[in-house]
């Protein structure tokens, strides 16, 4: 009978007639039940679901939460009773009103607590009764857990200064926790030596971390980290202003966007107003800067030596000199500041430094390191050198103020008596260490190559360029012939510091280099290049084995096309290691013809950076693992190779195509593409035709420049490049169309 009843049960018929059925069946069966009362049949309790939290919408998306079963709570969290609902079928069907079949209509009793002062697992029960007494419970967890970690206090200043030399003693620190001293808001714990790590070595100018570390009753474990700044115990310095007075030979100047970005002195700057006011906290003169209302309007501050004042000499700046300055501004958020060194012979050179969200409403000293200015812009290796402090407040913003502005060096800032750098040999990579690629290819054709087999660089196929002037990038070295040569079927090419007892530079140049070109000697479009080298160490170096089109000299840079096959600068360069990191650039430019003195900026359309692990940089620029851990690309060979044709340059390191970085030279396309070119064929792109061309070869190594910034104190020389053969592979096919 018990399967026949679920039959019936579950078909369409009305209650009217089922009850009847029921009844003719138990009747049947000879029970005793009441037959007047219906719910005989009811034995299921009602149906019980947890509620759960309201749907949010942000910005259009709707979030619908799921049912919590569980709900987490930290400690001292209120706990928020969600409730349940419950219906029975029976009790719903049983209705008059048969529009609220779809309510619920039974009510939940809901029981149990929840102590969110205490750790632990509580249970909230909800159970409901229909109107034949059936029963059902559910339940829900209320997880009460101390996920909060101590918070950390550290006495004193952060960062904190100390001197080269003296001793330092971290600064002592408690910490307090919500949960384990909720009983006495007052309450902290000292944390013990053994809880603080420090790597500060007052030997040694720099920036140190101490970390701190405290854990609670339930295992939290809180860190916090103290910068400590070794200052060299300064025995120079250069005050600029102070004591509301500019240094003698000094002015104050602007340029603004209404005067073509010109200068203007004397505080004539429709767009600027600046010079020196009685600051209310200091009770005596500091220098203002003001943008007013029409804070849109570019305009900028600097600071420069009077037009006929002789430079000064800021040599010894770079061995562990600063830039300070004391800063102030009216906005509670404080202001981005614009900070950067000028030279009259590379004016503009490099980016500044940008400070955050200083000076908010209170005077704040900031210190910069000189090498971090210097290396953006100004060579220091000159006999003397003019400076321009420039105070930028990014075209925009509250009104400021500077105080104390001066050179601190550790020894004499003109340089004198810097001592001489502890000097490392040149230790030449070893040539047969390495990844040395095939000598063929499946599809290729080797046309052209140098094995650099001989005793002197074949001059049938290269060409020794003399020359200097910064390139366009304030390069600071010398290309002469005497520092390429050929030894042990290398290619060596040498960068050096021009020495006392040498014949002067042509152009007064610091240092001296070596440049190759094939223009003239071989000149190629589309194939493989393969390029086995160990490029320059040490910070100030810049590397490269790269291809210009042959009508550069024509259309000019970068019309003509770049492609560089291997590029690397040395050191570290604005706080970033680059000994291990390669890029990879493409230049040309397809926007169009350039009026007289338009400022021309070429198109770059990748910049891939790999270097090893581990480095503690970040992974953006497509860094990745390409050498082993001890190895660089300046004491290991690597072959840096591309393969290109009609549509894509692609690019590879030791056999590895660089994933993502293809150059499609079937995208980009403007018309008319610039310089009159016209497409030889109607697919190609202004991109394409930058690229449908002729090319050379280059080999050099620069020293300085805006790229890799100047060499510094940790540069050794002479230092270069090492080559160990240049390869040309074509197909068939770019052979007969070559």
């Amino acid at each position: 009978m018990k399967s026949i009843l679920k039959t019936i049960n579950v078909s369409s018929i009305s209650s009217f007639a089922l009850i009847g059925m029921l009844s003719i069946l138990v009747t049947g069966c000879g029970s005793d039940a009441d037959q007047s009362d219906p719910r005989r049949y009811d034995t299921t309790g009602p149906e019980i679901t947890l509620n759960t939290r309201p749907a949010i919408e942000e910005n259009g998306v709707i979030t619908q939460y799921a049912i919590d079963k569980t709900v987490e709570l930290d400690i001292n969290q209120e706990y928020v009773e969600l409730g349940a609902v419950a219906r029975d079928i029976w009790d719903v069907r049983n209705l008059a009103d048969q529009d609220t079949q779809t309510n619920e209509v039974n009510p939940v009793l809901i029981e149990g607590s929840v102590d969110n002062t205490q750790p632990g697992t509580y249970t909230i029960s909800y159970t409901a009764t229909d109107t034949s007494n059936n029963s059902n419970t559910i339940t829900r967890a209320v997880i009460v857990a101390d996920r909060a970690p101590p918070v950390i206090t550290i006495s004193g200043d952060n960062p904190v200064l100390a001197v080269s030399g003296d001793a330092f003693v971290p600064p002592s620190a408690t910490y307090y926790d919500l949960f384990d001293d909720a009983a006495d808001t007052s309450a902290v714990t000292a944390i013990s030596s053994d809880n603080i790590t420090s790597n500060v070595d007052t030997s040694t100018p720099g920036n140190y971390t101490v970390t701190y570390t405290a854990s609670d009753a339930s295992g939290n474990e809180a860190t916090k980290n103290l910068t400590v700044i070794v200052e060299p115990d300064y025995q120079d310095e250069i005050v600029l202003f102070s004591n509301g007075s500019l240094a003698e030979g000094w002015r104050q100047n602007g340029y603004d966007v209404d005067l073509s970005y010109g200068d203007c002195p004397g505080n004539t700057c429709p767009n600027l107003d600046y010079g020196i006011e009685n600051d209310p906290i200091k009770g005596r003169d500091v220098m203002y800067i003001d943008h007013g209302e029409d804070n849109a309007a570019q305009a900028g501050f600097f600071m420069q030596t009077e037009l006929n004042a002789d430079p000064i000499d800021l040599r010894g700046a770079e061995v562990n000199g600063i830039l300070t300055f004391e800063v102030w501004s009216d906005s509670s958020d404080g202001v981005d500041l614009n900070v950067a060194v000028d030279c009259p012979a590379y004016p503009n050179a490099g980016n500044p430094v940008l400070l955050e969200g200083v000076g908010a409403q209170e005077w704040q000293e900031v210190s910069i390191p000189a090498s971090s200015l210097f290396n953006q812009a100004c060579a220091l290796r000159s006999d003397e050198i003019g400076t321009i402090p420039m105070f930028l407040s990014r075209w925009m913003g509250p009104k400021i103020r500077i105080d104390n502005v001066v050179w601190k060096c550790e020894f004499s800032c003109d340089g004198s008596d810097i001592p001489d750098a502890e000097y490392t040999p040149w230790v030449k990579a070893d040539k047969t260490a390495g990844y040395d690629a095939p000598s063929s290819y499946t599809g290729y054709d080797l046309v052209w190559s140098d094995e650099f087999d001989g005793t002197a660089v074949d001059q049938t196929k290269w060409n020794l360029e003399n020359a200097g002037g910064g390139f366009g990038n304030s390069e600071l070295q010398y290309y002469r012939s005497e520092n390429a040569a050929v030894e042990d079927g290398l290619l060596v090419i040498t960068a050096d510091i021009q020495q006392s007892d040498d014949a002067e530079l042509p152009g007064g140049e610091s240092f001296s280099s070596a440049k190759l070109t094939t223009q003239d000697k071989l000149e190629f479009k589309h194939g493989r290049v393969d390029i086995r080298a160990a490029v320059a160490e040490g910070k100030g170096m810049w590397s490269a084995g790269w291809m210009l089109g042959a009508n550069v000299d024509d259309i000019g840079w970068p019309f003509s096309g770049e492609i560089d096959i291997v590029e690397t600068i040395g050191g570290v360069t604005y706080g970033v290691d680059q000994e291990n990191r390669m890029v990879h650039n493409a230049y040309w430019n397809a926007e169009g013809p350039f009026a007289p003195g338009q400022y021309l900026t070429p198109r770059q359309y990748q910049d891939a950076k790999y270097s090893p692990t581990p480095s503690g940089q970040s992974t953006a620029w497509g860094e990745r693992e390409l050498v082993t851990e001890g190895e660089t690309f300046s004491n290991t060979f690597h072959v840096f190779s591309i393969e290109w044709d009609e549509e894509k340059i692609r690019y590879m390191i030791d056999g590895v195509y660089v994933e993502g970085r293809d150059l499609d030279l079937t995208t980009n396309v403007v018309a008319p593409c610039p310089h009159g070119q016209v497409a030889n064929e109607p697919q190609l792109s202004c991109l394409g035709q930058s690229y449908d061309n002729d090319f050379f070869l280059i080999l050099n190594v620069a020293v300085g420049g805006t790229f890799p910034g100047a060499p510094d104190s940790t540069s050794q020389f002479p230092r270069g490049m090492l080559v160990d053969y240049v390869r040309v592979y074509q197909t068939a096919a770019q052979q007969a169309a070559q």
